[in-house]
């Protein structure tokens, strides 16, 4: 059986050809510069800087429409921090910032643009 962080690095890969897919160009994978601080993909959308965390969803009657609880508080915070850390020291042009969740459920991605953190 195949351990969580496996999976969920196989789920972020599938999630960094989707945006490809899309027209994004992705930046970094696993962007981590605190001690247990990430964000899983950072990509470049037509000018806009794009952060975004994937969840995996094992769950096969998964209900998409209760997706607050995957992304709690903390992890939020922990996405804000690192998002502001990157922008902070990086010396990319970008017009404007988003956030996005992806959820992979199986071979399904479902992708939300802008969520607020």
């Amino acid at each position: 059986m195949a351990s969580k962080r496996s999976i969920g690095t196989t789920n972020e890969y599938s999630v960094i050809d989707y945006l490809a897919s899309q027209g994004c160009r992705v930046i970094l994978h696993s962007f981590s510069p605190f001690h247990s601080y990430e964000v899983d993909i950072i990509a470049y959308d037509e000018g806009t800087l794009v952060f975004v965390e994937v969840k995996s969803v094992a769950n096969k009657g998964w209900d998409e429409s209760n997706i607050a609880h995957l992304v709690n508080n903390l992890k939020r915070d922990k996405i804000r921090k690192v998002a502001l850390y990157f922008i902070e020291n990086s010396l990319l042009p970008y017009k404007d910032v988003r956030f996005d969740v992806a959820f992979r459920n199986g071979s399904k991605i479902t992708y939300y643009k802008g969520c607020s953190l």
